[in-house]
Formats: C-alpha cells, structure tokens, sequence
C-alpha cells in the first residue's frame, strides 16, 4: 500500500524542528526523537515518555511509547487524513493525560464561580473589583488600581480588543498553519490550526492539548497588526525604555492561548521579573485563580524555580500533600468575552477554560511608573535577553 507524503501528527521529542511539513516540535527537556532525510517519501519517527503525577498530589503515572507516527494512503481522501490526524492526536493526549491521574477522567469545572469558590481548600480571597471601561468614573478607578497593583476587571472593552480574532478568523487567516500543542509539560504535538479549533469546539473536558503562550509577532503578523499592546486600560507601557535588557519580542508583548473546556493552564506561577500582566477574553469564558504574595509561602514554590508553585491546581490541592496551603488565600475570578484582567506583579496565577466552545485569550506583560526599577533590575541579573 502505498504511504501518505508525510505522517498526520508526530509527537514529543527533544530534536530541532524539521524545516517542512509534520516534521517533529522539540521540546525543552524528555523524550527522544529522529528524522532523516526529507519529503516527500521519507518517514520520520518520534518517541517520548512521561512519568510522575500532578504537583498537587492528584495522581501519579507513567505512559511511554516510540508509536507516534501514522500513515495514510497518498490518495486518501483530505477528510480521512484529517479524521485521522485529529484522532489519533487526542488519543495520544488523552492517554498520556489520564494516565498521569490514575486513569480518571477529567471533569470539566462547574460553570457557576460561587460553586467553585465554595470547594476551595483554602482561605477565599478578596472579591476582585470590576470596573466599566465606558465610564469615566471606572476609567479613574481603574488607573488608581493599577498604580496601586491591585487585580481588576475591565469589563466594557471590547474596542480596545481584537474581538474579530475569534475561531472563524483563526481558521481562515491561519487554519493551514502548523502550530504546537502541549500534550504535557515536556510533550508536544503539531497540527494545523484549524484541525485543533475544530476538536476544541466540542470538547466537554480537558483531553491534555493546549495552544498556549505563542507570541503574536512571530506567529500570526495579522493579528499582531491588529493588537495594542498593552491594550489600551492598561495604561502607559515603558517596556520600550528597557529594550537593551529584554527580549525584543517584550516590547510588544501579546501571547496567544486557545484551549477547550477543562483545559488548564499548567503551571500556578508568578510573572517573570516583576511585570504587571493583562489577559483579554476574546471568545469562550475562563476561570482565573489568583492569590497575593503574602500567601507565597504558603502556596510552595519550587526550591529552584521560585515563580513556580508544586501545586498546579490551587483549587483542587491536596491538603494532605500540602497541608500549608490552607493558609492561602485564593480569588476565583471569571473573564467572558470583551473583558480584561489586570494581574500585578508577585501575585500568583492560573487559569482554565469554562464551558463548551474555543476559548481565546491573549495575554501579555508591561512596565509602568511602579514597577520599572524593579524589572529593569531583575531583568538585568537574569539576562533575559538571550
């Protein structure tokens, strides 16, 4: 039987991405992978492992396997190859995920953010402010907040958004384009933009693919020329006054996240060097933890990545596992489409998508008046430039 011209979806692995088609995404650490030569007859294999459970003591695993490549006939139809790619990356994912939790599934977040805040295993923060953006009363409240690096909502702000970059534009400005997943943390997989929103849409809990922190000027131009960074509420950005200290990518600093219901993001963390954050709701609603510095020794920081907690679910954290965390306080906040969360510097954060559909965020960081010396300081001893 003759083979398809290229595999339907390689996962994992720790070699350099392949200059066409499905060649392999590498990923920072674990897994193996290999190519040789090139298309359109050439297969190219991959293998990864993962082991080890949740940082938040919700289960343990291991999944390992060197099966991760899939042909078809050359003259399949497009729809078979497509149907192809997209179940055999979720089936992958979903292994791989399930098999971190003891092979449970699952379950996707209760809509209602009181039920979510009534679960917490931990203290229940202060309600995070909402301020309109259309009135002139919030647009004053909203500056005296961020210059007293307190969390808010923008609600109102569609227009200063790209609200047009929902699923549809996605998958016809950029449906084609082959963009990586993240199966793990470690884990990577490769797949047209538009298979993924389409397996998105209908997901009803996290199968473990995630879009997430793709850089809007080296990714997607289009929508890069259509994004204000920061958007417009958040104030003045002095980013640029560090531009021999930081990543030139800093200086516009916006960030695409697409996922489905039940996807989280996979880290409880803290914004590098001190910068202020924003997250703009562009489709789908999220459901935003946030917790202060003052509950910093309480959420356990990893000893050698401080900005990162050991718990990546605070609102499932075991208190068995982490009996300190009851001290923590902990804000639930939901963002629907049209809306802005401001997150100061040192505060504590994750997210995760609420009901069926894309969910679209963009997110990014900035500089202003309050927090300058302190990035340029962290910055500078962390050489973030390269």
């Amino acid at each position: 039987m003759a083979m398809a011209e290229r595999p339907i979806v390689v996962a994992g692995g720790s070699s350099s991405r392949m200059d066409e088609g499905w060649g392999m995404m590498g990923s920072d650490s674990g897994g193996s992978g290999s190519g040789s030569g090139r298309f359109p007859n050439v297969r190219y294999s991959a293998s990864f492992s993962s082991s080890g459970g949740d940082e938040d003591g919700s289960g343990s695993g291991s999944l390992s396997s060197s099966d991760s490549e899939w042909w078809l006939p050359a003259d399949a139809p497009e729809a078979a190859v497509r149907a192809m790619g997209v179940r055999r990356a979720i089936e992958k994912a979903a292994a791989n995920h399930h098999s971190r939790r003891r092979g449970a599934a699952s379950p996707p977040p209760p809509m209602d953010a009181d039920d979510a805040r009534s679960v917490l295993p931990c203290r229940l923060g202060a309600e995070v402010v909402r301020v309109d953006w259309k009135e002139a009363s919030g647009r004053e409240a909203l500056a005296e907040l961020i210059a007293s690096e307190t969390p808010c909502v923008v609600v109102g702000a569609e227009a200063t958004l790209p609200m047009g970059w929902d699923a549809a534009r996605w998958k016809a400005e950029y449906g084609e384009t082959t963009v990586p997943l993240n199966a793990t943390l470690r884990d990577r997989v490769d797949m047209p933009l538009g298979w993924y929103l389409d397996l998105v849409a209908e997901q009803t809990e996290d199968v473990g693919l995630y879009l997430r922190n793709l850089h809007l000027c080296r990714w997607f131009p289009a929508a890069a020329a259509e994004t204000q960074t920061p958007p417009a509420p958040m104030g003045s950005n002095r980013m640029d006054e560090l531009r021999d200290v930081v990543p030139q990518w800093w200086l516009s600093w916006a960030e695409l996240f697409i996922s489905g219901c039940g996807t989280r993001t996979p880290l409880f963390h803290v914004d590098v060097c001190a910068t202020h954050a924003w997250s703009g709701q562009i489709q789908g609603h999220k459901r935003f933890f946030v917790a202060p510095p003052s509950s910093t020794s309480a959420v356990y920081p990893i000893k050698d990545q401080p900005l990162v907690s050991r718990i990546s679910k605070p609102d499932r954290a075991s208190l068995g596992t982490f009996p300190e965390f009851a001290s923590a306080e902990l804000s639930v906040v939901d963002l629907a489409p049209g809306q802005l969360l401001y997150i100061p510097p040192g505060w504590w954060h994750t997210a995760v998508a609420v009901g069926v559909g894309p969910c679209i965020t963009l997110g990014g960081n900035f500089v202003n008046d309050s927090n300058y010396e302190r990035v340029a300081a962290a910055a500078a001893a962390r050489s973030v430039t390269t």
